[in-house]
């Protein structure tokens, strides 16, 4: 489930963000800035006035000029945007409904199975296989990380299995 964070006010646009932190400290003025930026003068001024969205395109000319990231200037956008939708989806005449929750679809699709349960399975099926039998079987021989994956899996099982076998004797 997703969770939405309700602001109380929107959030401050990326261009009052760019004027006020960038802009008027530096002492660079709307027309410079956008020509360093190749856009032109009005369009700079509608994006610090609110009156423009960053798109991405902006977004990464910005980002150039400034030596910050396309991704800062989007997210800022991101911010304002998704909050302008759900002030208009609170006024709309048809709002959106929940779906029941066993309606909601998982996106990820089927897994194998991880290594872990095959390793276990592997074990639970043939008892006394040897380390490389196992490798060999998983496909793992040569594979470092397999072969260390399936050596800290072969040190746990072994712990939890004398565990499993003291708790046993304490309690006779």
């Amino acid at each position: 489930m997703t969770a939405i964070c309700r602001l109380s006010r929107r959030p401050t646009t990326p261009g009052e963000i760019l004027d006020e932190l960038y802009l008027e400290p530096a002492g660079i003025s709307i027309a410079r800035f956008a020509e360093a930026c190749g856009l032109t003068r009005k369009h700079m001024s509608a994006i610090i006035n609110g009156r423009a969205s960053i798109t991405a395109e902006t977004a990464a000319r910005i980002a150039t000029v400034l030596g910050t990231t396309a991704q800062y200037w989007l997210n800022l956008q991101n911010a304002v945007d998704l909050y302008d939708a759900h002030a208009r989806l609170k006024g709309a005449a048809r709002k959106p409904t929940r779906l029941n929750d066993s309606l909601h679809l998982n996106h990820r699709a089927p897994r194998r199975g991880t290594r872990r349960e095959q390793l276990l399975n592997l074990i639970r099926e043939s008892n006394g296989l040897s380390r490389g039998e196992i490798l060999e079987s998983m496909g793992l021989k040569g594979n470092k990380i397999g072969e260390m994956s399936v050596s800290n899996a072969l040190t746990a099982l072994t712990k939890a299995t004398k565990v499993r076998r003291e708790g046993s004797k304490n309690r006779a």
